[in-house]
């Protein structure tokens, strides 16, 4: 289990699981976004296209804001997750992120009806297409991200601690407890037989001493009565 813990962390990826999620799913759609975005723009900027409907530009570029934000909003709700334990505050900010996302899906949706309504965009409304479904993707690959993040294994290293290896911990800790009560209980079980042993030994020279007074004694009556009296 030790092994196990070394390898993630060793590995960012598999030490922060929703980082890896976030790596391989998101960001490639946050570079998509940002490509067209930049290609709607220079595209207009340089003159090569200029839109017959006065509100499309200021529109595109309230979409790019509002992309901004939310990658802004994206660095705080990772920095409230390295910062915070408070799932509460987690939850606020991906709810901020959702309305976020569903702005700029609208401001998209009005974007890609301008553009039909133009004729020299050359990437126009495909382009706005390409967004949505990149936008719509990268938000689904966030929601992943945040069941991650607001679960217990948001940090793998961390619950192979509390699952795997603590609990491992606590049982070699146990078992060495119930090995020092057994050679508490062994050591009284001796001292006890020993004290019985003292005890039969104690008994076994008392009689040997009961046995050689009476002998003493026997000898004494015998020279008494054989021997002294009738002399």
């Amino acid at each position: 289990q030790l092994d196990q813990l070394f390898v993630v962390r060793l590995d960012s990826g598999k030490q922060y699981p929703a980082l890896y999620k976030s790596s391989i799913e998101m960001t490639p759609q946050q570079a998509v976004i940002e490509s067209q975005l930049n290609i709607l723009r220079a595209e207009i900027e340089t003159g090569e296209f200029k839109p017959f409907q006065p509100g499309l530009y200021p529109l595109l570029l309230k979409a790019n804001i509002t992309w901004a934000r939310c990658m802004s909003q994206v660095r705080i709700y990772y920095a409230n997750r390295f910062g915070s334990f408070s799932i509460s505050i987690l939850e606020q900010q991906s709810l901020a992120l959702s309305e976020l996302y569903e702005k700029l899906r609208n401001q998209l949706n009005q974007l890609k009806n301008l553009y039909l309504a133009e004729y020299d965009s050359i990437e126009g409304a495909g382009a706005v297409e390409i967004m949505i479904d990149a936008l719509d993707k990268w938000h689904t690959a966030f929601l992943g991200v945040k069941k991650i993040n607001e679960s217990d294994r948001w940090r793998e290293d961390g619950y192979l601690l509390r699952t795997s290896i603590i609990p491992s911990m606590n049982n070699i800790k146990k078992g060495f407890d119930k090995l020092d009560d057994l050679m508490r209980k062994s050591e009284l079980m001796a001292s006890q037989a020993e004290e019985e042993t003292n005890k039969y030994l104690l008994a076994i020279i008392v009689m040997i001493i009961a046995l050689f007074l009476l002998f003493i004694f026997t000898i004494f009556l015998s020279l008494e009565f054989m021997v002294f009296r009738p002399i």
